[in-house]
């Protein structure tokens, strides 16, 4: 997150080589690592390694990190499939894939993935309102005034944004 992707991947390998406990903490850095670097085959090897050498088991935020870097090199197949053999229920892989079906404008599995959110979480618009926004750039407009309809019918509200950071009250 400090932007040394290159020393955390050379830390990553000095500690498999000092034969330290790698978890799962320690995977998703470097796979964060992989992402920001642009080294989608890497990452997908260390991931690899990560369940069939080491045996520690992705947490959802692993997940979401090797869709996020098979996304941003457009290997959005790959993504589903690794969300779809997770066999587990986390929203936020599917986040991350909807996030790329919107900017490679992937109608067709944008559709898979706003409906595979809405099952899990029935009262949030964002995969509709994104999937919305695909056909917008695609020319779809009947679609996007189906989901904007639908999404008004089910009163649904945009949850706001989210931050990393948190106020605090130091008074």
């Amino acid at each position: 997150m400090n932007g040394e992707n290159i020393q955390a991947l050379e830390v990553f390998r000095m500690m498999q080589e000092l034969r330290v406990k790698l978890t799962s903490a320690t995977f998703l850095s470097a796979l964060l690592a992989c992402a920001h670097t642009g080294q989608v085959d890497k990452g997908c090897e260390i991931f690899k390694m990560m369940t069939e050498s080491y045996g520690v088991k992705p947490t959802p935020e692993v997940y979401g990190c090797v869709v996020d870097l098979l996304s941003r090199a457009g290997r959005l197949v790959e993504a589903w499939e690794v969300i779809q053999s997770t066999h587990e229920h986390w929203s936020s892989p599917y986040f991350s894939l909807l996030g790329a079906c919107k900017n490679y404008c992937n109608a067709e599995l944008g559709e898979k993935v706003a409906e595979k959110l809405s099952e899990l979480e029935p009262w949030n618009p964002t995969p509709l309102v994104t999937l919305a926004n695909v056909y917008a750039v695609k020319g779809r407009w009947n679609e996007v005034e189906k989901l904007r309809k639908m999404v008004n019918d089910l009163g649904m509200n945009k949850i706001p944004g989210l931050s990393w950071i948190e106020s605090i009250d130091v008074s």
